[in-house]
């Protein structure tokens, strides 16, 4: 199975990812949408931030994170800050107070891809699933 994520260009977070200093993608959800029940090991994530798809990685693992409070999605963030490529991680648990699900995505073999445009699939949270990402590919 394919992913496209859709990284928000501001954070620069698809760098973060290239470069080794983020190895867990997280998405935190209000109810279970995609990414929940949809990402396995041995899957293939792409990270597109801006106008392109810039990298690639292999899931290596995931875990789904239910029933969240703001207290526990404060210390999952501790927990993981590092991994999840955040500095600020009580800043960033203000911003995801609302969430009741995580998904936690780790990656491994991350390469940069030759950019390339994707076809606006539809989305909902940043994150689409697909058989073959070159259905998307413009």
């Amino acid at each position: 199975m394919h992913h496209l994520a859709i990284m928000k260009q501001s954070w620069h977070l698809t760098r973060a990812v290239v470069e080794g200093r983020k190895v867990i993608e997280s998405r935190w959800l209000k109810t279970r949408m995609l990414p929940w029940d949809a990402v396995h090991p041995g899957d293939l994530i792409f990270f597109k931030e801006g106008s392109f798809v810039q990298a690639r990685a292999v899931v290596r693992g995931v875990i789904q994170l239910a029933d969240l409070s703001p207290i526990t999605i404060r210390h999952v963030l501790l927990r993981f800050k590092n991994e999840l490529g955040i500095s600020d991680a009580n800043g960033f648990s203000k911003q995801l107070s609302e969430a009741k699900y995580a998904v936690l995505i780790w990656l491994r073999d991350v390469k940069k891809v030759r950019p390339f445009r994707v076809r606006s699939p539809r989305l909902r949270g940043g994150w689409v699933s697909m058989q073959d990402i070159a259905k998307i590919r413009a």
